[in-house]
């Protein structure tokens, strides 16, 4: 049997004692989720409120620090406010120590009204849905649009598997309606009731109040302008609760009659009252004499020998009333001498253009036709007034032939020339059906007499010239030869009918520069009168000729010695050419 000596027995003593102070060799206690230290009893998964564990660290969402610190609450810069008006949220990310962390971590927010879409959430001027802490905090401009009542809103963030969240409930005042504002009309042009177009229009409004803010969940009556010719308002459609944007709708139905309805909204509780922009309802249909071209530029410069000048093309169509086609209603144009023209444009309130660019091969005269053309109606003089074709106006009408480009400038087609066959027989038709075409009216007032054909193609063919940079006499009018004398003693000259092309046939390009000027500078010796100026478009659309010139001399006939001037027209092209010519004139000098 060994003995135990007291040394032995001791050194037993603390091996087992420290072997039980290390555990058995397992691993020390960490911080447990849900306290401040020490413990390891708290949960570690699902929602905790503001406390949770990131690897060996507590992380707890609240407001404030230190003392200070409130566990789960989400602080507001105020607590009621009025819808349209904001406030700004904010929260800590704390420690076990109360202590800001300073790990960045992804917030988001949740109430009623957000998930409703009546309030909004900002950061920076941005709309956000959630927000990136900083430094241990994080903020965001909250306002209501529309709601009311208690919204409690909640700000949520995950810490490993745990999500914390802070709160704060907020009170939203009613907003009192302080307008009734037109929104938009779904179209601003119908057609007459029973020709076929477009005859309804959603027309809708907003409620807001005083901060702008949209008012939900109140009662709206709407009403016209006018009745005239039956227009209304579509079954269902007089009275509208607003939607959770503020919104409320109605549909307008066209009438018979060619005239301007607005529609005006009224809050029910207030009688405050809002406006439409004027519905326009007419055929819709453009006619022949209210279809109109016109360009930037009827001479442009340098197009002679350049490619790529540009002329805008400007359309202009209405129907018999003046009114606009619908938006969208096609123009075609083509140019088929010389140039690119874009195939179309589409009418947006009665307007469009295009672009032609100047391009070969170029026509010998320098000229070239371009051709647009639309469906439309012909024209009809309404002798007794009652806006349709019928009876009356028999034989009272424009018979369109087919479109064509006057490409040799005859005024009238001849063979070759390109034409748009309307009936696809291979001919070029001069006249047309002796019909009128146009837009059946007959649901509009029995009497209108309907043709076969509810439409035609009407059109307009247009000239753009190609100048060049020179200058040719044309006709001299009452001007002496160039060089030639004036005599004007002391009385009083006139002179007109001068006259220029530039060599072609064509007018000088536009941008060129035309002065007339005397060497005699006293004008109780000489007085000049003369326009001078800068050439524009020449017009009418297919003119010719420059504009003549004229100019008038006056002496003075208290003076008796005779004497001799030059008077000088001095013409700049738009590339500087320049070129000079002299009058002498005989007048009287003090």
């Amino acid at each position: 049997m060994k003995t135990w000596n007291l040394k032995t027995y001791l050194l037993l003593l603390a091996s087992l004692f420290m072997l039980s102070a290390c555990g058995g060799g397992s691993s020390s206690p960490k911080f447990g989720v849900g306290e401040d230290g020490g413990s390891s009893s708290g949960s570690t998964g699902g929602s905790t409120g503001g406390t949770g564990a990131s690897g060996s660290s507590v992380v707890k969402i609240g407001t404030g620090t230190g003392s200070a610190f409130v566990l789960g609450a989400l602080a507001s810069t105020k607590t009621t406010l009025q819808s349209g008006s904001s406030t700004t949220l904010s929260f800590n990310v704390v420690d076990g120590n109360n202590a800001p962390v300073l790990n960045s971590y992804t917030a988001r927010f949740s109430s009623t009204c957000l998930a409703a879409g009546s309030a909004q959430l900002s950061k920076n001027g941005a709309v956000v849905s959630q927000i990136t802490t900083a430094d241990g905090l994080g903020s965001v401009n909250y306002t209501p649009q529309g709601c009311s009542g208690t919204d409690t809103v909640t700000a949520s963030l995950t810490v490993g598997d745990t999500i914390l969240t802070a709160t704060v409930a907020l009170t939203i005042e009613v907003d009192q309606v302080l307008a009734v504002e037109f929104v938009s009309a779904s179209k601003t042009q119908l057609s007459l009731r029973g020709i076929g177009g477009q005859e309804t229009a959603t027309v809708t409004f907003k409620l807001v109040g005083a901060q702008s803010a949209p008012i939900i969940g109140e009662s709206v009556t709407f009403s016209l302008s006018t009745l005239e010719g039956g227009v209304s308002l579509a079954g269902g459609s007089t009275t509208g609760i607003t939607d959770s944007q503020g919104l409320v709708s109605t549909v307008v139905q066209s009438g018979t009659t060619a005239t301007t309805v607005k529609v005006f909204a009224t809050h029910d509780a207030t009688l405050i009252q809002g406006g439409s922009t004027d519905i326009s309802i007419s055929t819709g249909v453009a006619v022949d004499d209210r279809f109109s071209i016109s360009m930037s530029s009827r001479q442009p410069a340098g197009a002679f020998n350049t490619d790529g000048i540009e002329v805008s093309l400007n359309v202009i169509a209405a129907d018999q009333f003046g009114n606009s086609p619908p938006d969208g209603t096609q123009v075609r144009f083509v140019s088929t001498e010389a140039g690119k023209v874009d195939s179309a444009c589409s009418l947006v309130n009665g307007r469009c253009s295009v672009k032609w660019l100047s391009s070969g091969p170029r026509p010998a005269d320098l000229r070239v036709q371009v051709l647009a053309y639309m469906r439309g109606a012909e024209t009809f003089v309404d002798v007794n007034g009652n806006s349709v074709y019928d009876g009356a106006e028999i034989g009272l009408h424009t018979d369109l032939g087919e479109p064509y480009a006057d490409e040799n400038e005859s005024g009238a087609y001849d063979l070759g020339e390109f034409f748009v066959d309307i009936d696809l027989d291979g001919v070029y038709d001069a006249t047309g059906d002796g019909e009128w075409n146009g837009p059946c009216m007959s649901g509009v007032n029995a009497a209108a007499i309907c043709s076969s054909k509810e439409d035609t193609f009407i059109y307009r063919d247009i000239r753009i010239f190609m100048p060049t940079n020179d200058v040719n006499i044309v006709s001299l009018g009452t001007f002496p030869a160039l060089g030639g004398s004036i005599n004007v003693g002391g009385g009083t000259v006139s002179l007109t009918g001068l006259v220029f092309d530039d060599g072609n046939g064509n007018p000088w390009p536009t941008g060129t520069k035309y002065t007339w000027s005397s060497k005699e500078t006293t004008s109780t010796n000489l007085r000049l009168n003369a326009t001078s100026g800068e050439v524009k478009t020449i017009f009418p659309a297919n003119s010719v000729a420059m504009p003549a010139m004229a100019i008038s001399l006056t002496g003075n006939a208290a003076n008796s010695t005779p004497a001799t001037t030059e008077v000088k027209l001095e013409i700049t092209m738009p590339d500087n050419t320049k070129y000079e010519y002299y009058f002498f004139v005989n007048y009287n000098k003090e």
